[in-house]
């Protein structure tokens, strides 16, 4: 309808916003459903996704802030000594490739500039077909940067992006093994060392992503999580996973607690 540009466009799943309505066709179209019903007038709209807005101010270097940053997650970062961990603004999901007969995980490790921008990306796991939607989806991630004695600082952040196997027989592991970094490399991300793989829901014919934010602490453990897109029973799912998921011990790194970002795309079997 005329008027209603800068819209929110909603999420017909979670019911949050994702997009905004910002024109339509100027010529109308008309649908005709028989010699005696009224004729519908109709026109098609475009919209933007809230992401991809945030990413297209960020590449022209336009000042924007996001209100409430912090509430979603910040109730769940674990402060030490004055740090707090780089926390998720604009995420956008990776879809599951169409040509993989099998599942696959991506990690990697980023490096959060004090812009909140996605400094350097390191391929700790990947392979194709998973690796490059991947790489897609994350290099137009934005994040509230981490801080120091509420300064803005550099962090590394861990990302994992799981595509779990959708055939209802299992042929490959639901459990993963990964080598931790070598010893003296201190400064690196939160990065698992074993992660499982979700169950695909029962009586399900969705297909859907979830994304959760972590914070790891000094043995390894995930602590607390916090859901940042998911609907049920996905969430559920890979909550239930996650609480088997086991980082790389942090008692040498600084800081001392960890962050990461595990994202989980479903595909029905």
């Amino acid at each position: 309808m005329p008027g209603q540009s800068g819209s929110p466009v909603l999420s017909a799943n979670s019911r949050e916003v994702v997009g905004i309505v910002v024109g339509q066709w100027l010529r109308p179209t008309l649908i005709h459903f028989g010699t005696t019903a009224k004729p519908l007038m109709t026109s098609p709209a475009a919209a933007l996704r809230t992401h991809y807005a945030i990413a297209l101010l960020a590449r022209h270097g336009i000042t924007w802030h996001a209100a409430l940053v912090s509430a979603s997650v910040g109730s769940t970062t674990l402060q030490t000594g004055g740090f707090s961990p780089p926390i998720p603004i604009s995420l956008v999901s990776a879809p599951y490739p169409l040509q993989a007969l099998f599942g696959g995980e991506v990690i990697l490790d980023a490096l959060i500039d004090t812009e909140g921008r996605i400094a350097d990306l390191n391929v700790v796991h990947g392979t194709a077909p998973f690796l490059q939607p991947v790489l897609d989806a994350v290099r137009t991630w934005t994040f509230s940067p981490a801080q120091m004695d509420g300064k803005a600082v550099q962090a590394r952040l861990g990302i994992v992006v799981q595509f779990p196997q959708s055939f209802l027989l299992k042929v490959t592991a639901r459990e993963h093994k990964y080598s931790p970094p070598s010893e003296d490399s201190l400064h690196h991300a939160a990065l698992p060392t074993s992660t499982v793989e979700p169950d695909y829901p029962a009586n399900t014919i969705a297909e859907e992503s979830v994304i959760v934010y972590d914070i790891v602490d000094q043995q390894g453990r995930v602590m607390s999580n916090q859901v940042l897109r998911g609907v049920e029973p996905f969430t559920a799912t890979t909550l239930a996973a996650l609480q088997k998921w086991q980082f790389v011990p942090r008692q040498e790194s600084k800081p001392a607690t960890g962050s990461a970002v595990v994202m989980v795309t479903f595909r029905h079997p």
